[in-house]
């Protein structure tokens, strides 16, 4: 029995082993999850030094993702977010950094997104992961199993009795009211399935059935902004026509005429309608005020269009007179134009509820209305390709934005790398529970069998009847046996039965001969009628004694869980030494394998040749050089020396940098973070 039980035991431990494997499984064993310890500070206040991050495979990555990927420059795997995704390329960007990671990553090179954290706890993977640490874990393990198994026996000893005689009361209930299960494969495989079902129903349970999801790119919003004036024939208009995205000089036009055409755009079966409306703001100064071109229309269909003829001396007019009460002269000024769209109506079935209101800037400066779309802002280190002046224009004058509809999606849950309906896990969840259910009570159903004695069992196969009788008649004469099997034997020798009369303190057993009676007493014993016979006949006064497990299975259970121990250290000290986050601030020093990649846009024509991260001041040297400021607090003087230097001021809120670039030709880049950035001696400024 204590063998059956430690096969139980095992198949279970073996059934929970199985279920956290495939959720935790790291990938260097054949799981899905990839393990990492945080060193770093560049992706606070997310992250601290010391936190473990879960990490998944996933089929879909996009900007906003925290990702971990082998850095092709850094050599070494990094936890940062995606910023930007063009032409197959990620670029990334710790949330706490100021810049962008060196390099960029392909879709290879991603290993994951980021599933939880454990605060801290990459801490104790760390330790673990050293190998002297990792050694004198696994001598305490096998000494905790080994000697506190061999010393533990004694005390199990002692404590089986009165073990046995608390769980008297029990086992008498379960004997009278259920029977004890046997073990066989039936009852192991319904164990299994109840344990897969309590895993597998929560979880399925704890979420609906479907979720609404946003079905991007059901429909888009377009607009077209365009102005246009006759004016007289000069260089800056040779056609005599002032043209969208050209500037509006306003000594050489009177009058402009402004519209705004709104399209909607959808490939599902659609009905909309709206309303459409034309403003301008104009601000400076201090100062700001709406003005409505053009009043709201209503629409119904996929477009409408406005347009309105305004003056634009008016706006000079109106410039100048602002100027003149605030008495400030020379201010710029900014003029917005903005179509407001509200449009509603059914899109694939579903109900459609969708602003639109896009802006054409423009900045009013002396005698010139000039178009000033705003433009991408390029982080210090980005090697991506920012959107030119002329498509930034083109993009503001035809503005598109897509909108998405509310659509019932099913959830899944997912399992090591496979994806499971909701539903599907439903059912799957209850079916495992019902038949657990059925295979671990299925013997509870079955036809009670007849339980024999001992005594019965030895006269079955002696062919002898056992009369049960309610007293023995006196007799004089009488034999006393010590064993029942040889007064079976007596019994078929003469062909009698034996004859059976219960006494309180045990059975007595007899057979009557014509002269003499031949008698045993001895304490019943049940075995169960179809039960396998054993080779060696046990007692007769008492039931066989239940062995316990010896020291070799002991050795054998200690050394399978040293194996486990030294399984589970051995992928720790592998998966967390190799994906640890570096701290990727600007005062940390990482040379690339192309300096070229490390080199900020506005650098490019430097012919930068050496990288420089220094801890506070610093001087340059006569040379081409790439100066990385650091992430200091007070006053930092960065000074290039010589030659054609790009220096990248780092720092924050408490940070006053001086960038001086010296002789040369030198680009300076302060830092968008910092308290003040103060440039000397630099002919291009970032």
């Amino acid at each position: 029995m204590a063998r059956k039980r430690t096969i139980t035991s095992g198949a279970i431990a073996v059934a929970v082993v199985a279920v956290l494997w495939l959720f935790l499984a790291p990938v260097q064993l054949g799981g899905s999850v990839v393990y990492t310890a945080t060193v770093g500070n560049s992706m606070a206040p997310r992250f601290h030094k010391g936190d473990l991050a879960l990490v998944r495979p996933t089929s879909n990555y996009s900007a906003g993702d925290v990702v971990l990927y082998e850095s092709p420059v850094l050599r070494r795997a990094v936890l940062h977010r995606i910023l930007v995704v063009q032409n197959g390329h990620y670029f990334f960007k710790g949330d706490n950094n100021s810049f962008v990671d060196p390099g960029y990553a392909t879709r290879g090179e991603l290993l994951g997104k980021l599933w939880f954290r454990v605060p801290a706890a990459g801490k104790a993977f760390g330790w673990i992961g050293k190998p002297a640490h990792a050694a004198l874990v696994c001598a305490g393990a096998v000494f905790f199993l080994l000697f506190g198994a061999v010393g533990g026996k004694a005390t199990r000893r002692r404590k089986a009795q009165p073990r046995q005689q608390r769980r008297a009361g029990v086992l008498a209930f379960v004997r009278h009211g259920l029977r004890r299960p046997r073990r066989t494969p039936a009852l192991y495989v319904g164990s299994l399935a109840l344990l897969l079902a309590i895993v597998l129903v929560p979880l399925a349970f704890l979420s609906p059935l479907r979720k609404t999801i946003a079905l991007s790119g059901a429909f888009r919003n377009e607009g077209t902004f365009a102005y246009s004036a006759v004016v007289k024939h000069s260089a800056v208009y040779p056609d005599g026509i002032l043209r969208t995205g050209q500037p509006i000089f306003l000594s050489a036009a009177d009058r402009t005429t402004i519209s705004f055409a709104y399209r909607f755009r959808s490939g599902l079966p659609h009905t909309v309608r709206g309303t459409l409306a034309l403003r301008a703001q104009i601000a400076g100064g201090g100062w700001q005020h709406t003005y409505v071109i053009h009043k709201r229309v209503r629409f119904v269909g996929d477009g409408a269009a406005v347009h309105m003829t305004v003056s634009v001396r008016s706006l000079q007019a109106l410039a100048q007179q602002l100027a003149i009460q605030s008495g400030v002269v020379g201010v710029s000024y900014d003029v917005t134009l903005e179509p407001v769209v509200h449009v509603t109506g059914i899109a694939g079935g579903k109900p459609v509820d969708s602003f639109f209101a896009p802006t054409l800037p423009f900045t009013l400066s002396g005698a010139a209305l000039t178009p000033n779309p705003p433009q991408a802002e390029t982080l210090p280190g980005a090697d991506y390709q920012a959107p030119s002046a002329k498509s930034a224009l083109a993009a503001a004058i035809h503005p598109v934005v897509a909108g998405s509809i509310p659509v019932y999606a099913p959830n899944y849950l997912t399992i090591a790398r496979y994806k499971l309906a909701d539903s599907t896990g439903r059912g799957l969840g209850l079916g495992l529970l019902v038949l657990g259910i059925l295979l671990c009570l299925a013997g509870q159903f079955r036809r009670r069998r007849d339980l024999w004695s001992n005594e019965q069992r030895i006269a079955f196969r002696y062919e002898c009847a056992i009369i049960d009788v309610a007293s023995l008649p006196a007799t004089g004469d009488v034999v006393e046996m010590t064993d029942f099997e040889q007064l079976a034997a007596l019994a078929h020798h003469l062909d009698r039965p034996i004859l059976h009369e219960r006494h309180g303190s045990g059975d007595l057993y007899a057979v009557d001969d014509v002269a003499r009676r031949y008698c045993v007493r001895a304490a019943a014993t049940l075995f169960p009628a179809d039960a396998e016979q054993p080779k060696e006949e046990l007692p007769l006064v008492a039931p066989p004694a239940r062995r316990t497990a010896g020291g070799r299975a002991v050795a054998l259970r200690a050394s399978g869980l040293v194996v486990v121990l030294a399984i589970t250290i051995a992928a720790a000290t592998a998966f967390t030494a190799g994906n640890t986050v570096p701290p990727t601030r600007a005062g940390t020093s990482n040379q690339a394998s192309a300096l070229s990649q490390l080199v900020p846009t506005l650098c490019a024509s430097q012919g930068v040749t050496t990288v420089v991260s220094p801890s506070g001041n610093f001087n340059g040297a006569p040379t081409a050089e790439l100066i990385l400021g650091p992430n200091a607090s007070g006053p930092i003087t960065l000074n290039g020396g010589g030659g054609n230097d790009c220096i990248v001021a780092g720092g924050g809120s408490t940070t006053d940098n001086t960038l001086d670039g010296g002789p040369g030709t030198n680009v300076c880049i302060g830092s968008p973070t910092a308290h003040k950035n103060t440039f000397k001696n630099c002919q291009t400024t970032g």
